[in-house]
């Protein structure tokens, strides 16, 4: 069992899902700094739609790439997530 804090202590950010302990003073400006890889998505679609513009899209295309990085990194070494810290609903990591 995690030894981190009580699932009724965590709060969630009213725009999204995000939860967060209450108690810790950075809490909310994390939950909300979690979100800025969405709003840079979006920028990057509203951009691109309006300005057509080569160098935006290749700045989407490496974003993009970056993920598929990160994720094929996340399957291949499975390393286990640091004691204490609090998993999402079901347990998935």
């Amino acid at each position: 069992m995690p030894s981190g804090p009580p699932p009724d202590a965590l709060a969630s950010v009213s725009l999204t899902h995000v939860q967060y302990n209450a108690d810790d003073p950075l809490g909310l400006p994390m939950a909300y700094a979690s979100l800025v890889p969405i709003a840079i998505l979006v920028s990057y679609g509203t951009l691109i739609a309006f300005r057509r513009d080569l160098a935006t899209i290749i700045l989407l295309l490496g974003q993009l790439v970056n993920e598929v990085v990160n994720y094929i990194a996340k399957k291949t070494f499975k390393e286990s997530r640091p004691t204490g810290a609090v998993l999402g609903v079901g347990g998935a990591v």
